[in-house]
């Protein structure tokens, strides 16, 4: 018997695309199909024609010949007509798929392919080729048999012993002692036993508690001279038990004399499916629905009621199956889900007239269907017509999958696409970003350099220097984010972050919402990452904001320091803590959504105002920290999150703040960037530092001049991201000329820095735009000093 499986099923690919047959090739080939592929229409019919595959995958368009005609021609072949083909198109309109099953297609798969669908259509259409094929093969396997049979008892006696071999039964020829004297070869195959162990039957061959019954039947046979249909168990040499159905006639000689036996042993399964195929295929497939994971369901077309559903529907639906034979199905089928399958029977009974059209076709649904609770879920639904006495469709045969799980999937990988592209285009822009920050800072800086004593001029520099830092320092965490960095843990002081955050929030926040705070822990520290301690509290207070938006309201923050004893401790280990606590007499949430709201893509916002991982997020960081959040919340009252952090104790890192001193120098200094507006601010710098500065805006420019005049240089200062060649390339190229020339190297994003990179292209120092004056003016005093700065973990 072929069986179609992933060892031995050959599955031709056809499309002129080489990238769409690496693909599907690859799909296939990971799940163990032999695979062929064909680049044209012509191409495919040739193969075909040397080596039939079991499986086409065909694509509709093509040069020369496209799918339908390649379809058309591969179907006036008789040899051909049973290889199952699957259009596999972009062409999603309905046309083109009834199009596709008139010339004989079994199936059409719409692109962008999905692996699981394809391999699940793959292995129907496989199965029912096998199970076609197989009918055919028993019914001729039967034939065969029988025919052997009936030549075996017309043959003459010299013909006996061949007769034996070839008859596929197992037969055993005893003496009169029942001793067996011979075994045909199929009994050996299927019992095992040779004929020197079978010299005593009841030992070893008989079942247990057969024997009484196998006597009478011996006695039967040498007084009646045959028996037929004696059913009973024997054992084969492997332990096994088999169900036979016996037939014995008594064996004589020339002179009519009985000298011993001539049994012939039936699997009775066989007979059974021989005889009674109708009844055995019924029971057969009623058990595989009744256990099918699957809803399994039949429906009239007369009256669209079910007429069977198998008991698997109460696991998706709730309802049992016995219910299910009483609902419309509008109770239980989303009204333009139903709208679909509707659509579905009427195109397939307009198919139905038409000649040539496929009998046995089936249809793909995704419907969203309700449960006996009144909850949604998603569910594919594969069906096709059933017949009666006269082929004409009268019935639906269909079988319902729960998909929402996998739809869920596909949401949250849409989501995460989403994020990943985000981040993405958060360290594209970077670059970008910083260049315009670090124009700011120095221009704003060589303003306040030419000051002369207006204090009201200088703290408006100031203000914009502050915000300034603030803007690089976001830039800092989105570009953290956006490469998905190991985040770096220091001990800091957690107040200063918070008001900092409060402040950040206090200008988008509308002014019917007060902020009120409540600090008792200024100077407890933890250990974190500082960005996200501002990722956590940012993330609780716009959350909070928003609840109150439509009707304001009252945001409350406090700060304080907890210890938790052991009589207290349940989720957080004995020590100190510092408490966080964001409260807002907002909306609330739902006690249904509560157990959710950490949980990734879980949001109640509308589509378009909320990923769902912000929480999520938080829940994460707090976590890994050591700490823990709760929440407690009612509907239109308000909600209060706490949130507790370990205390730690130590030196605190400070959040920086620009130096204010410039160190002056002298030197010459070749400077590249290819912002121009960034080279005139550094060059003003650096000039009112002392320095002698030659500004280039082209790194190949700066090269050349480098080349002509290296011992005129004393440092060169470079930009790291440049169209004509990065830092990197130039430094490696200056270094090539004079080994000993210092070099600084400025960047705004530094995911491909390593102290070896830096090391092997000859940078002393890295400072991470936008620059800050004071910065600047430090890092070339060292460079010139031949100090090197190499660690870039802080940045």
């Amino acid at each position: 018997m072929k069986n179609y499986n992933k060892h031995n099923s050959r599955i031709l690919v056809v499309d002129d695309t080489l990238k769409n047959i690496q693909v599907v090739g690859k799909i296939l080939r990971e799940q163990g199909f032999k695979v062929s592929v064909a680049q044209s229409g012509k191409n495919a019919l040739e193969i075909v024609r040397k080596t039939p595959p079991d499986l086409i995958l065909l694509d509709i368009i093509m040069p020369e010949m496209d799918g339908f005609e390649t379809c058309k021609r591969l179907k006036e072949d008789e040899a051909n007509r049973t290889i199952p083909v699957i259009f596999l198109s972009a062409l999603a309109e309905t046309k083109n798929k009834v199009k596709g099953f008139k010339i004989g297609a079994v199936d059409y798969v719409t692109k962008p392919i999905e692996a699981e669908e394809l391999l699940s259509r793959i292995d129907l259409h496989l199965t029912v080729k096998n199970l076609q094929e197989n009918l055919e093969k028993q019914v001729d396997t039967q034939t065969r048999e029988l025919l052997t049979t009936n030549e075996a008892l017309r043959k003459r006696e010299d013909d006996y012993r061949s007769v034996m071999k070839a008859v596929p039964d197992p037969i055993i020829v005893y003496n009169m002692d029942m001793c067996a004297m011979y075994l045909n070869p199929a009994f050996t195959r299927v019992f095992g036993w040779s004929l020197e162990e079978m010299v005593d039957i009841r030992e070893h061959f008989v079942v247990d508690g057969e024997w009484e019954k196998t006597r009478d039947a011996i006695d039967t046979v040498f007084r009646d001279g045959y028996i037929s249909g004696f059913e009973t168990g024997r054992h084969t040499k492997k332990g096994e038990i088999l169900d036979v159905s016996i037939s014995g006639a008594a064996h004589k000689n020339s002179s009519g004399e009985v000298i011993g036996m001539v049994v012939n042993l039936r699997d009775i399964t066989k007979l059974k499916q021989t005889r009674e195929t109708i009844i055995q295929s019924e029971k057969r497939y009623r058990l595989l629905a009744d256990n099918a994971t699957d809803n399994i369901w039949i429906l009239q077309l007369a009256n669209l009621k079910l007429s069977y559903s198998s008991p698997s529907v109460e696991r998706i639906l709730g309802y049992s199956a016995e219910e299910m034979l009483s609902i419309e199905l509008e109770n239980v089928i989303k009204e333009e889900s139903l709208q679909k399958i509707y659509d579905m029977i009427a195109l397939e009974l307009v198919r139905e007239k038409k000649e040539g059209f496929h009998h046995n076709r089936h249809n793909i649904l995704e419907l969203k269907q309700i449960r006996k609770d009144g909850s949604e879920i998603w569910t594919e639904v594969t069906a096709s017509f059933l017949r009666d006495k006269n082929n004409k469709p009268d019935r639906v045969l269909g079988i319902t999958r729960d998909i929402t799980e996998r739809k869920q999937l596909e949401t949250q990988l849409q989501k995460s696409q989403k994020m990943e592209a985000i981040g993405t285009l958060a360290g594209g822009i970077a670059h970008d970003f910083n260049n315009i920050l670090s124009s700011v800072f120095g221009f704003a800086e060589l303003v306040k350099l030419k000051l002369n004593g207006d204090d009201k001029i200088k703290r408006n520099v100031d203000q914009i220097l502050a915000a300034g830092i603030r803007a690089r320092d976001l830039v800092r965490h989105i570009l953290t984010f956006s490469r998905q960095a190991d985040v770096e843990k220091s001990i800091i002081k957690i107040s200063p972050l918070i008001k900092e955050s409060l402040n950040f929030i206090r200008a988008t926040v509308p002014k019917n919402i007060e902020i009120r705070q409540y600090f008792d822990a200024a100077e407890s520290k933890v250990l974190a990452d500082s960005s996200q301690v501002q990722q956590i509290v940012m993330n609780l207070f716009t959350n909070a904001t928003q609840s109150m938006k439509k009707r304001g309201g009252v945001l409350d923050v406090s700060l304080k320091k907890v210890e938790i004893r052991g009589d207290e401790a349940e989720k957080l280990k004995q020590g100190k803590y510092v408490k966080l606590a964001v409260t807002d007499n907002g909306c609330g949430i739902d006690k249904k959504d509560m157990e959710k709201i950490f949980e990734p893509f879980f949001t109640t916002k509308p589509r378009g105002e909320g990923t769902g991982l912000g929480l999520s997020t938080v829940y994460g960081i707090i976590n890994n920290m050591g700490g823990t959040i709760s929440v407690n919340s009612e509907p239109e009252t308000g909600t209060t999150f706490t949130v507790f952090f370990p205390e730690h104790h130590g030196s605190a890192k400070d959040i920086y703040l620009p130096n204010s001193i410039l160190i002056k120098g002298k030197g010459k200094i070749l400077l590249v960037d290819d912002e121009e507006p960034i080279v005139n601010w550094c060059r003003q710098l650096l000039i009112a530092l002392g320095y002698d500065v030659v500004g280039k805006t082209s790194s190949k420019e700066a090269l050349n001049i480098f080349k002509k005049n290296s011992k005129l240089f004393d440092l060169v200062i470079t930009d790291m991201a440049m169209s004509e060649m990065t830092g990197i390339e130039l430094s490696m190229k200056l270094i090539d000329i004079r080994s000993d020339i210092p070099i600084i190297l400025c960047t705004g994003f530094n995911e491909e820095l390593t102290p070896e990179v830096l090391k092997k292209s000859g940078v002393l120092s890295v400072i991470m735009k936008p620059m800050v004056a004071s910065e600047f003016a430090e890092a070339i005093n060292n460079a010139l000093k031949g100090i090197v700065v190499r660690d870039i973990s802080v940045f």
